[in-house]
C-alpha cells in the first residue's frame, strides 16, 4: 500500500512539473505594449481615413470639373451674321 502511495505521489510531482513547464512556455504579454500598439494603430487609421477623404474630395472635384467641361462643350452658341 505504501508503495502505491509513493507511485501516486511521484506521478503527482511529475504532473506538477509538466504543468509548470507548460505554463513557463506560455509567452509573456506586456499589456502596456499592447495598449500602446492599439493606440498607435488607431492614430494611423485616423490619418489614413483623413487622406482617403482628401483623395475622395479631389476625385469628386475632378468628376465635377469633367462634367462641367462636357456640358460647356455641348452648348452651341449661334453665330450672328452681321
Amino acid at each position: 500500500m505504501a508503495n502505491d502511495l509513493e507511485k501516486v505521489m511521484k506521478s503527482i510531482e511529475m504532473l506538477e512539473k509538466s504543468i509548470e513547464n507548460k505554463i513557463n512556455k506560455i509567452p509573456k504579454v506586456n499589456l502596456a505594449e499592447i495598449q500602446s500598439s492599439i493606440a498607435n494603430n488607431r492614430k494611423l487609421l485616423g490619418r489614413i481615413s483623413a487622406k482617403l477623404n482628401e483623395i475622395s474630395g479631389t476625385l469628386e472635384s475632378i468628376s465635377t470639373a469633367e462634367t462641367s467641361t462636357a456640358t460647356a462643350s455641348s452648348i452651341t452658341v449661334p453665330e450672328f451674321e452681321g
